[in-house]
């Protein structure tokens, strides 16, 4: 078997699917009050596993219009979807909020308190707004979730990380879905 028989919008799919639930699992496992500091270690892997899983999910849909895509900005790649597809995606999220348990989070240095109260949700206008939103604040989230050590070093520099699993894990969770009707693939339940 070679890696150009591996590499086709439905596997692609099948292992974004596999991210997502593993990403979701652990983070459902995240306190959901009486966060502290030390639940930094453990935001890693469910934040790289739904960044990733919305990444190869988005990838799967230009895989299959024939352009393979390269890098992890997830802005990026949903803007270069045709646009009746990022409508598609728009009208699914209007119809679920399947990741309402999982959290949101901000990583701050030495404010303790911003880390608890997490990401301050604004009303959203429309879907567009939510996506826009959702994109520009995790376009990298792979790459910045999986080096968390990375993040100290910026969070140290002042800087401030958020990731709204909730937001990011609908977001990914409306691709695949949409993903899987255009490549005529029947999941199981999510």
């Amino acid at each position: 078997m070679s890696a150009t028989t591996l590499y086709t919008p439905k596997n692609i799919l099948y292992i974004a699917k596999d991210f997502f639930e593993n990403g979701f699992n652990a983070a459902q496992r995240l306190p959901k009050e009486n966060q502290t500091p030390e639940m930094f270690n453990q935001i890693s892997f469910p934040a790289t596993c739904l960044s990733f899983s919305l990444e190869l999910s988005l990838k799967s849909f230009h895989l299959n219009t024939g352009t393979k895509k390269k890098g992890h900005d997830l802005e990026m790649l949903f803007y270069e979807l045709p646009k009746n597809m990022q409508n598609k995606i728009y009208d699914h999220l209007k119809t679920h909020d399947k990741c309402q348990s999982l959290i949101s989070i901000i990583l701050k240095k030495g404010n303790e308190s911003d880390f608890k109260e997490g990401i301050k949700k604004e009303p959203f206008k429309n879907k567009e707004d939510e996506v826009k939103r959702i994109l520009a604040s995790h376009k990298s989230a792979f790459i910045d979730f999986r080096y968390l050590f990375e993040i100290a070093e910026k969070t140290e520099q002042g800087d401030e990380w958020n990731f709204s699993f909730r937001s990011l894990g609908n977001l990914s969770y409306s691709t695949i879905m949409i993903a899987s009707k255009e490549l005529g693939i029947t999941l199981p339940e999510l």
